[in-house]
């Protein structure tokens, strides 16, 4: 009887064994197809994103570059950037009319600019503060998203690209001040999280999302805080981008909000047919100078 009770209890162990070797087998070459960039699609159910590492580089970027035209308001822009106050989706619009270079501190940004809230424009000045500047090993959204853009005509050239050009990741701060003197005005404070990229042959400097901005959230440049009057301890939800926020772009095929919620009608975003708004001013800030 032991030996057909060594058997009985041990075949079902060397069963295993033997499946799970194959199983070994069988994933370690699914996974070397999932980085070996001759199989771009489809993408094997063992595919992983795996985010480049990266080191903080503040100082080091601070010291050599400036990025006050990254900042400043797009010259082909004739209506600022869009966003919300309040939490109720209130139509915004911010634009900055200068920014330089502090001149005793180089991770700081002076600015002045304009909000419109309600039709009604307001002037600000203020500074950015850049907090944090990670530098990635190389620009990760070529490599995490492999299986996206595999159908790109441009894949092999992006792919090339892929060392030389570096993503930056920058976390700041903002602080505006509108005129105290004036009744109803209050300032904004919050924070600021954007992209860069650094290409290393050329050492340059270049703002260059294009494909990858679905890898951050619907747009570059997301301003995100809170609006205090003076006086007040109340504050409100702010949040506006030159690009999109994700409250206005559901990033879906519905695409930007006010094109069909009815309920953002009343709160300044009516638009016709075309989703063009129906009252949208052509440089706005310079009224009230």
């Amino acid at each position: 009887m032991r030996p057909r009770l060594f058997f009985a209890y041990r075949l079902p162990v060397v069963i295993l064994f033997f499946l799970s070797a194959c199983h070994g087998k069988g994933a370690n070459n699914t996974s070397q197809k999932a980085y070996d960039r001759s199989h771009y699609r489809p993408c094997p159910s063992t595919y992983m994103e795996i985010p480049a590492p990266f080191k903080v580089a503040t100082d080091w970027f601070c010291n050599t570059y400036h990025i006050d035209s990254f900042l400043l308001n797009d010259k082909d822009d004739s209506t600022g950037a869009y966003g919300i106050f309040d939490t109720t989706m209130w139509r915004m619009q911010m634009v900055f009319t200068r920014v330089d270079l502090n001149k005793t501190d180089r991770a700081v940004y002076d600015v002045e600019g304009a909000a419109m809230i309600k039709m009604k424009v307001k002037h600000f000045k203020g500074w950015i503060h850049i907090d944090t500047v990670k530098k990635y090993d190389r620009n990760y959204w070529f490599s995490k998203d492999t299986c996206d853009f595999a159908d790109n005509p441009d894949f092999l050239a992006m792919r090339d690209h892929q060392f030389d050009e570096k993503n930056l990741e920058f976390i700041a701060s903002f602080f505006l001040f509108e005129d105290s003197s004036k009744a109803g005005n209050g300032k904004f404070q919050g924070n600021l999280h954007f992209y860069l990229t650094y290409v290393d042959s050329s050492q340059k400097i270049i703002a260059d999302m294009r494909y990858w901005e679905g890898a951050i959230g619907p747009g570059n440049f997301i301003y995100t805080g809170s609006y205090t009057r003076y006086g007040s301890k109340k504050t409100t939800y702010v949040s506006w981008s030159p690009e999109h926020i994700e409250e206005l772009y559901t990033g879906g095929a519905e695409g930007w909000r006010p094109c069909w919620d009815k309920e953002l009608e009343s709160k300044g975003w009516k638009t016709d047919q075309d989703c063009q708004l129906l009252i949208d001013p052509q440089l706005w800030w310079l009224n009230g100078k």
